[in-house]
């Protein structure tokens, strides 16, 4: 190889380098934008959507389906409490999940249960031991993790609802499953999420209550995009809190009120092609947004930073130097 040669594969390196240096340092840019909503809800709870994209939405002892766009599909259940019948008491039932081969999980809150359905809504069997179930959560194994509010716990059963293990302490709320594996928790009573692995200990934690930014006050439902940010129904402040895979705080979005954009007791959340549905239960709707940004790091222009820039440079005089010291021979 001819000193020339080396010399433009040390600058490419270099180049490469810094570009990588400066994609990864670059901002954060998720963001939402209001896009449409749909309701005439009496008080929108639960949110979950399916593998083709329809959103599935609890309220008082029913579950509505919709296409992506909001457009009614069709319904099932009644208030009661026999097979495929939910109790409609205090907006239940709380929470739905949906698993790889779309049966539905229903948090039947105030029947002490959930009911696993198929995907039209017909009843299939369902699991007892539990105080009161403020959410489910379905993982790739078809293992079942339970809020138990009541016993401020979380339980899990296998796929065929027979009861595995329990774990945590006070303040439980939402549960979600992230792409590791690991189950992430609300601790609505301490304003954070509590990250634990697929057998229940304990790993790391984010959020402190408040308002400001990175603080949650009474946050309910969350959910994650494909790049593993978490998206949280930050009750209490009338907003959506956006924090990244490893807890950093990224971004807020909404107010109090009932305009575009605006919350009244947002509860929960699920996102599914590129856009968030919230359940914006005082305002009796659920809200569309599209989500802008991926991964929560934008590409920023090619631009050597000086410290970087001057190191590159003398890099490659020195090695141009030693290499033409070692070989006595000229530029080619």
């Amino acid at each position: 190889m001819s000193l020339k040669e080396i010399t433009r594969s040390l600058v490419s390196s270099c180049a490469f380098l810094a570009a990588m240096m400066s994609f990864s340092s670059a901002s954060n840019a998720i963001s939402l934008t209001y896009k449409s909503q749909f309701g005439g809800f009496y008080s929108a709870f639960a949110i979950t959507s399916d593998s083709f994209g329809n959103i599935l939405v609890g309220s008082q002892s029913q579950v509505q389906k919709f296409n992506s766009s909001g457009v009614y599909q069709s319904q099932f259940g009644t208030n009661g409490s026999g097979n495929g019948q939910f109790n409609g008491y205090g907006s239940g039932p709380w929470d739905i999940s949906v698993d790889s081969t779309g049966n539905i999980f229903v948090a039947d809150t105030y029947n002490y249960r959930v009911q696993k359905l198929d995907s039209s809504g017909n009843y299939l069997s369902q699991i007892f031991g539990i105080s009161f179930a403020s959410a489910v959560a379905v993982d790739s194994s078809g293992n079942i993790f339970v809020a138990d509010i009541d016993n401020n716990r979380v339980k899990k059963f296998n796929s065929s609802g027979v009861y595995q293990s329990q774990f945590g302490t006070y303040g439980f709320g939402d549960v979600a499953i992230d792409s590791d594996g690991n189950i992430l928790v609300v601790d609505s009573s301490n304003g954070s999420i509590q990250k634990f692995d697929g057998n229940g200990n304990y790993l790391s934690q984010f959020g402190t209550q408040g308002s400001g930014d990175g603080q949650l006050y009474i946050p309910i439902g969350f959910a994650l995009d494909s790049f593993g940010n978490i998206f949280i129904a930050d009750r209490g402040n009338n907003r959506v809190s956006v924090f990244d895979k490893n807890g950093v705080f990224l971004t807020n979005f909404g107010s109090a009120g009932s305009g575009n954009g605006q919350f009244n007791d947002p509860i929960r959340l699920v996102i599914s092609q590129d856009k968030l549905y919230v359940t914006d239960r005082g305002n009796s709707r659920v809200q569309i947004f599209d989500i802008n940004g991926d991964n929560g790091a934008t590409p920023v222009p090619f631009d050597f930073s000086p410290n970087f820039g001057l190191l590159c440079v003398g890099v490659v005089v020195i090695t141009k130097r030693l290499i033409k010291k070692k070989r006595n021979i000229k530029d080619e």
